[in-house]
């Protein structure tokens, strides 16, 4: 955290060799990142795919703000899972949707810019864990 109380907080993912770090989000400790990407998933690599959430310094090193894991051989294929992970530490809630997609004959395609946001999802959303906890 800065010295303003606020993150500048950005996401780095990995899976097996594969890596992706998101936009930052300045000055928030509420961030919401509307980002998609893809990530190779090979059988002869790690399924765990790694996330940490880390503080963007100016002139210093990053800050680590926590750390999650998330088993993709737990999830079914061709099928949008939102998930809420919790961060190592209880330093808060990631919340993101993850598409295992290109593993049978049909062809997935995800695109975030073609999303409708329900309103009633959103509102619910808010109401049961902004309240209560941070999503990251």
């Amino acid at each position: 955290m800065d010295d303003n109380g606020l993150s500048d907080p950005y996401i780095k993912f990995k899976l097996g060799s594969e890596k992706y770090k998101s936009k930052v989000e300045n000055k928030t400790l509420n961030p919401h990142w509307m980002e998609q990407f893809d990530l190779h998933l090979y059988d002869d690599q790690s399924n765990i795919l790694e996330l940490s959430v880390w503080d963007k310094d100016v002139g210093a090193k990053d800050d680590i703000m926590g750390r999650a894991a998330i088993d993709l051989n737990e999830l079914k294929k061709e099928v949008t899972h939102n998930i809420e992970q919790e961060l190592e530490d209880g330093a808060g809630i990631i919340c993101l949707l993850l598409t295992i997609s290109g593993t049978s004959g049909g062809e997935a395609v995800s695109d975030l810019s073609n999303h409708k946001v329900d309103p009633n999802l959103r509102r619910d959303l808010i109401e049961r864990y902004v309240s209560k906890k941070i999503c990251y």
